[in-house]
């Protein structure tokens, strides 16, 4: 089962790379640092693919050098060993090896340390000196890669910072080199939402050279603007900036859409003093707050993270609005007349949906310490690139979340093993004395038998002595009886050790001793063996195909059988229950049917053979699902639930059982069997109408006929199937599905 489990593990990486290439990613700027509670070392790793580190910059000799010294260099962090850790850098390099998909990447620049990128990269010798630095730095700090986050390219930054017409063609030069000198690197661009500033850059030859670029889509509104507005709009009336125009703007300037990635904004802005006209939207406003992380020097600035959004909106009476051309949220307080402009999960569900059509590589999170646990994006966004990964690191935190439910599980499962322990124990324990019984008569048998040759033969010698013509002729008719009645127990003997020559292969080899055996010991012998070899073999296997492999295999080597095979049961073969007989037998494990066909009839002692073999199979199939379920199961039974009304059917497939929901683009894939399913949710969740389909009765729209006698269900965009078996039954619980359909065919 483990093995099962991790293929479809592998399968759903497969099916993620598939997907465009689209990767987790998010930022984690060093000044969090100083005012955030949220520990480098707490962050949900786990669920990302990429985690950019901001900020770095170049000096004006073209060395690299950290964005803050304290924050990435010095800070202590004791460690549990009694070490001590140094710095940002030296505890991200020593966390990093506990999440092995895990890249970092270290950004440079940011809106307050671009200043020297024009100046340096112009210089041929400072340019290459920026090579060396990079390289050095990025591996003396275990980084995978650098992010060239430069603001902006021909002009358009901060106040002071170096300009000039070739910068782009400068930053073509640095990027090439880089790639030359490190093929193996990580390289990363940025890009600014305007058309001005994108056409500044040669994004059609820098795209061989990098592997992505990052739109940066964060800040369209701010403290700078004189209206409300939205944070990160995807769509906006022509004229106006937004994350399509920009999209549409790069892809025409020649980068391939599948190196574009958006970033998105975890955090909100609020503006004070809006009127209520419009909801507050596109409204002057008084000005904004201190933010989460503003002080003295960067002044208000009004961005909040989510928590503290949160709380803002707590009794102010806000209310929630959506903007269908923006398709974006905003909340605005009529008592407190104010306006947030945050991203929900509405506005990144189709931001989502945007990067799947138009085949973007990803969106990533600015920045991961203001994404709100209880409704997160960085989940949100892992559960569309990478979905099984993101369930089975929600089973990981709900664990890690709930540690009294973890014992009280762990000690279930401790005393279901010892009572499985116990009741195998007391089995073998009365079958070992039954088998001793059984050889004792055996015993018995065979002392008699090894009497009887040589009575036999001295009773044969008897009868033809010369010695008989001299006996008195009543002695003779006696004696030639005795000869007669010899041949006959000759014969007789001969059958008797034919009979006990039937090995008694239920039992262990240790309890049927070579002496015992007869003149076919080795044969036996070699019976029992390949019995062995074959229980130890199946109960290595870990998923029920392999076990049914391995039997199979084991009974086509067999001489009486004719053909040993196993299939997948259909609802047509549900309906038509396999019967065994003397010359076949069957056995239903899940949802497969294993079938023996015999060469010719089976004696009771051969029937009661082959079907220890069958038991032997139940036994371990048992013994598995029992002690290696439980953690998968946890698993997809979440993976069900957590749909609530958005689940339409699941469908069995083999070897798995198919999720559809309206929430997912593709079916969901999990390893529990029907039958298992309907043991944990009831017929007002799930309702099954057919051997494959399992339906939420909430989506059915209703019903059609299909041929003859055969009918479907409408469930959301789909049609499922229904079995003849169920129709009854369904239309007396649900008579409102075939009323319509009914009504249609009358008239």
């Amino acid at each position: 089962m483990r093995k099962l489990f991790m293929l479809c593990v592998l399968l759903g990486w497969l099916g993620a790379a598939a997907q465009a290439a689209e990767r987790v990613r998010a930022y984690y700027p060093f000044w969090v640092s100083y005012s955030q509670t949220k520990a480098l070392a707490d962050l949900p790793l786990a669920r990302l693919d990429q985690l950019t580190y901001a900020f770095a910059y170049f000096d004006a000799q073209g060395q690299l050098q950290a964005g803050d010294a304290f924050a990435d260099l010095n800070k202590p962090y004791p460690q549990a060993d009694g070490t001590l850790l140094r710095g940002n850098y030296a505890l991200l390099k020593a966390i990093k090896p506990q999440y092995p998909q895990l890249k970092t990447v270290l950004a440079v620049g940011g809106w307050n340390y671009s200043a020297q990128f024009s100046a340096v990269l112009a210089d041929p010798v400072l340019r290459q000196r920026a090579v060396q630095s990079t390289l050095q730095f990025l591996q003396q700090h275990g980084f995978d890669g650098i992010e060239i986050d430069w603001r902006y390219p021909g002009g358009g930054g901060r106040d002071g910072n170096s300009a000039s017409l070739q910068d782009g063609a400068h930053l073509l030069q640095f990027v090439r080199a880089l790639r030359q000198a490190a093929p193996q690197l990580i390289i990363g661009l940025t890009s600014a939402v305007q058309p001005a500033i994108i056409a500044a850059s040669p994004w059609r030859e820098l795209a061989p050279h990098c592997d992505y670029v990052m739109l940066i889509a964060t800040d369209f509104v701010g403290a700078w603007s004189g209206k409300t507005s939205h944070k990160s709009p995807l769509y906006m009336p022509a004229g106006r900036l937004s994350i399509d125009l920009a999209v549409n703007t790069l892809i025409d300037a020649g980068l391939p859409a599948n190196q574009l990635a958006l970033m998105i904004p975890s955090q909100g802005v609020s503006f004070n003093g809006v009127n209520a006209q419009g909801n507050g939207l596109a409204q002057t406003h008084g000005g904004v707050s201190m933010g989460s992380w503003d002080n003295a020097q960067t002044g208000p600035t009004g961005v909040f993270g989510q928590d503290e959004i949160a709380a803002l909106q707590q009794g102010q009476g806000f209310v929630e609005h959506w903007d269908a051309l923006a398709q974006e949220s905003y909340f605005y307080s009529p008592r407190a007349q104010q306006f947030i402009s945050i991203e929900t999960e509405r506005a990144l569900a189709a931001k989502l949906d945007y990067v799947q059509r138009r085949g973007l590589q990803g969106i990533a999170l600015w920045e991961i310490t203001s994404d709100a646990r209880a409704h997160s994006l960085l989940r949100q966004i892992e559960v569309a690139a990478v979905p099984l990964r993101a369930y089975r690191n929600d089973v990981r935190i709900w664990w890690q979340q709930n540690p009294s439910v973890i014992a009280a599980v762990g000690s279930a499962l401790l005393c279901l093993m010892l009572i499985g322990l116990a009741l195998f124990g007391w089995r073998l324990h009365r079958a070992r004395q039954q088998a001793q019984w059984q050889w004792q008569q055996v015993r018995q048998i065979k002392d008699v038998i090894e009497v009887l040759p040589a009575q036999l033969a001295r009773l044969s010698d008897l009868t033809q002595a010369p010695a008989i013509a001299e006996l008195p002729a009543p002695a003779q008719t006696v004696l030639q009886q005795l000869h007669i009645n010899a041949e006959g127990m000759a014969w007789q003997l001969n059958a008797v050790n034919s009979a006990v020559a039937i090995p008694l292969l239920s039992v262990e080899e240790s309890l049927a001793p070579t002496e015992l055996l007869s003149s076919d010991a080795p044969s036996e012998m070699a019976t029992l063996t390949a019995f062995s070899q074959f229980s130890q073999r199946l109960n290595e296997q870990r998923s029920l195909e392999k076990m049914l492999e391995v039997t199979a295999q084991f009974l086509a080597e067999d001489p009486r059988v004719a053909a040993a095979h196993w299939r997948l049961l259909d609802d047509e073969g549900a309906e038509q229950a396999p019967t065994a007989d003397a010359g076949a037998l069957c056995s239903e494990l899940d949802d497969y049917l294993l079938s023996i066909e015999f060469k010719s009839r089976l004696s009771e002692r051969e029937q009661a053979y082959f079907q220890s073999v069958l038991e032997q199979l139940q036994v371990v199939r048992r013994s598995l699902y029992a002690l290696a379920r439980q953690p998968q199961l946890l698993a997809e039974l979440y993976e069900i639930a957590s749909r609530r009304d958005k689940l339409q059917f699941i469908r069995a497939e083999k070897g798995y059982s198919a999720i559809v929901a309206q929430d997912l683009r593709a079916p969901a894939y999990i390893t529990l069997r029907l039958r298992a399913i309907r043991l944990y949710f009831d017929e007002a969740q799930l309702i099954q109408v057919h051997r494959s389909y399992l339906v939420n009765p909430k989506k059915v729209k209703g019903a059609q006929k299909r041929g003859r006698e055969g009918w479907v269900l409408l469930a959301a965009n789909e049609t499922v199937p229904v079995s003849r078996q169920y129709i009854a039954r369904l239309k007396r619980d649900y008579p409102q599905w075939f009323q319509c359909a009914e009504a249609v065919i009358a008239v």
